[in-house]
């Protein structure tokens, strides 16, 4: 977004900045500076003058906020691009869906606001304080969370007024948010909820995102050289190419993280959960399968549910078994052979499926959260709900990641795909009614022959005109 100018030959009165004389001021002891206070009905006027800036009318005035006091006011939905919040304070603000692109929070306090689906694409956030703040879906995109110090002029001298000049994410919920090429460098990002969120390319040297929640993440082509990772879930993460020299993975869950191309040598791996060999278990394949097809026929009574978490099954030939619940929770199943298998409420959960083969497969009641299937063969599988002691189990792919998957002739009625990624997929005549498509991109899938009647369809990307979807070519 190209910078915005105000349109006009002359310049009109900044009334905004009137609005903000007239405040009275509060001293803010953290800092030792006076904060204007600004009132609710004072922000409506200038969030108006500021649209009309944005929209590059005449009447358009720029918003500075520069150390206000804007904090338990409602912005929500507010047109605030390019607006100056340079050292605010904003506690607990609500600025739900806001358009906040290329807006200055240099320095600004936002602990506890609410930024849930706001944009803040291209946002200063250098030395920002964003501790407790919810930042679920937000748009970050190319936004910078580097180093920023706020220093003001005393006796004719620029004096420090902050303890930090790192930016602080601590336990914020940035669950889902768009982080790709977002410059996170030394910031603190400990304790941080960034479940699902997109970080491709982004900038993490020397972050601080020890214990934090990266479950399902995109990391792809991230440089997180020097970051400290210590007891963080990346659980399901994708790492493809990421730079990792001398991070600290100490005590890291990396159970179903894709690590194509990762090189781990140079970085701290002590204690770090990651994918066993089939060698190095106490306990054969074949017992397994035996000792879990006995659970099976005798309700539980005798033998052992099967376990293969965090197990690396490449290319296993799994075909016809029956798997009913078992656990493959984070497992290496690429290019296995699962073909006409009984998998009936298995757990599958960020499992890596890459090129396997499931055609045919009993997938009712299963759980592939987050499961990587890119390549797979799914043609044919069943995945309808399953009812047990009068309770519907829905086959549960929620943001599962079936980019050029094969599921023609699949069923897929009242399957959960919320969040799933079928890009290039091959979904000509699937049974999906009652599914749940909301956030799901089917950007350039195969929908021939596919009857969306009933289907959850919130937000879901790629749907042509249904008019075009007739024939089951």
């Amino acid at each position: 977004m190209s910078k915005f100018t105000r349109s006009g030959g002359a310049s009109s009165v900044d009334l905004s900045r009137v609005a903000i004389q007239k405040s009275p001021s509060l001293l803010d002891e953290r800092l030792g500076v006076y904060r204007n206070k600004i009132a609710q009905n004072e922000i409506d006027v200038m969030l108006k003058q500021h649209q009309a800036f944005v929209e590059q009318r005449i009447s358009g005035v720029r918003a500075h906020f520069k150390l206000c006091e804007l904090s338990n006011l409602d912005l929500s939905g507010a047109v605030l691009a390019s607006a100056d919040f340079t050292g605010a304070k904003l506690h607990n603000t609500l600025l739900r869906g806001a358009d906040l692109r290329m807006t200055n929070f240099y320095a600004a306090d936002l602990a506890e606001a609410d930024l849930m689906h706001a944009d803040l694409t291209a946002a200063d956030m250098r030395g920002a304080i964003l501790r407790g703040a919810v930042m679920i879906s937000c748009n970050l995109t190319s936004a910078d969370f580097r180093n920023g110090t706020l220093a003001l002029a005393r006796n004719g001298e620029l004096v420090s007024v902050q303890s930090s000049s790192e930016a602080d994410l601590s336990k914020a919920v940035i669950m889902r948010a768009t982080l790709s090429k977002a410059r996170l460098s030394d910031s603190f990002v400990m304790q941080t909820d960034l479940r699902d969120a997109d970080l491709r390319g982004s900038i993490l040297v020397k972050a601080n995102l020890s214990d934090s929640n990266l479950t399902g993440c995109d990391l792809t082509s991230c440089d997180l050289t020097e970051a400290n990772l210590e007891g963080a879930n990346l659980e399901g993460a994708i790492m493809t190419g990421a730079i990792l020299r001398h991070a600290n993975l100490k005590g890291a869950n990396l159970i179903g993280a894709i690590l194509d191309g990762v090189d781990l040598t140079l970085a701290n791996m002590e204690d770090v959960k990651t994918i066993e060999q089939l060698a190095g278990m106490e306990e054969s394949l074949a017992d397994m399968l035996t000792s879990h097809a006995k659970w099976i026929e005798t309700n539980g009574a005798q033998g052992k549910q099967l376990d293969l978490s965090g197990k690396d099954l490449t290319g296993v030939d799994l075909s016809r078994m029956t798997l009913s619940a078992g656990i493959f929770r984070g497992a290496v199943l690429r290019n296995a052979n699962l073909s006409r298998s009984a998998l009936l409420m298995a757990d599958l959960s960020s499992a890596d499926l890459r090129g396997a083969n499931i055609r045919n497969a009993n997938l009712r009641g299963a759980r592939l959260i987050r499961s990587m299937l890119v390549g797979a063969d799914m043609t044919g599988v069943l995945a309808s709900p399953i009812n047990i002691q009068g309770h519907d189990w829905q086959t549960n792919m929620e943001r599962a990641r079936l980019g050029k998957a094969v599921l023609v002739g699949a069923d897929l009625t009242g399957a959960n795909l919320t969040g799933a990624d079928l890009r290039q997929a091959q979904i000509r005549n699937v049974s999906i009614k009652g599914a749940d498509l909301t956030d799901a991109n089917l950007t350039n899938a195969d929908l021939r022959g596919v009857d969306f009647a009933k289907c959850k369809l919130t937000n879901a990307k790629g749907l042509p005109d249904l008019d075009d979807l007739e024939g089951d070519d």
